[in-house]
């Protein structure tokens, strides 16, 4: 009797268990979608590569590799002349022919498995070996720091500072020009600023606003941003 009673002790006990279910936490680990740059690295001048004439050459790009992508997009934009360049392939390396003694931009879209979506990468600059040592940098485009670009912000006041990062491989760079508004092609809000922010005023609940930098250096170079955007909430 005594032993019938313990097993109906037990069975009640792992019935009561597997109602009740465990109460620990399950923790949900996030799947990565956005891809890390390697290389070219950030900002910086990139030496390697195969040379393939005195005006090109080959430069192997590579990323971290995404568990759901199904395939990369590789978009890169020669800085001098604005244009933009897209690549696909289904690794994380890819060899690509760019001009030398030029400034760049890239960024790599991942585009995951079944749904299609695509997740941007950030986007960095470098800037592609000239085929002498002798060669005056064009600044790196500014990247914004604050307020975060398409960020939605509720003032306590109708003023904000914009914040941004420059680069220049000469360590050159002069002063910098500041486009803002509320259009989609800011006009030019301050000229020659010296520091790498500036506080905007007279900002209305409600609507969107854009702002853009040019970085000049020393030998008269320049560089345009991408145009920023944030907008103010009620």
């Amino acid at each position: 009797m005594k032993r019938l009673a313990t097993s109906i002790f037990m069975i009640l006990f792992l019935i009561s268990c597997s109602k009740g279910g465990s109460s620990l936490p399950i923790e949900l680990i996030p799947i990565e979608t956005k891809t890390q740059l390697l290389f070219p690295e950030k900002n910086s001048e990139c030496t390697t590569g195969r040379i393939i004439s005195l005006s090109q050459s080959e430069v192997t790009f590579r990323w971290t590799s995404i568990e759901t992508a199904s395939t990369y997009k590789i978009s890169v934009t020669n800085i001098l002349e604005a244009s933009t360049e897209i690549f696909t392939t289904a690794g994380n390396t890819l060899d690509i022919t760019l001009m030398r003694g030029t400034p760049y931009t890239w960024k790599v879209t991942t585009i995951l498995i079944n749904s299609n979506d695509e997740v941007d990468s950030d986007t960095e600059a470098f800037y592609n070996a000239a085929a002498t040592g002798e060669f005056a940098f064009v600044p790196f485009p500014s990247i914004c720091i604050a307020p975060e670009n398409n960020a939605q912000l509720s003032l306590e006041s109708s003023s904000i500072t914009l914040e941004w990062e420059a680069s220049d491989l000469d360590d050159d760079i002069l002063n910098y020009d500041v486009y803002f508004g509320a259009t989609t092609s800011p006009l030019l809000y301050a000229e020659e600023v010296l520091d790498t922010q500036l506080q905007v005023s007279e900002l209305i609940a409600g609507n969107r606003y854009y702002w853009q930098v040019v970085t000049r250096d020393a030998q008269g170079n320049e560089s345009i941003s991408e145009v920023f955007t944030f907008e103010v909430i009620d």
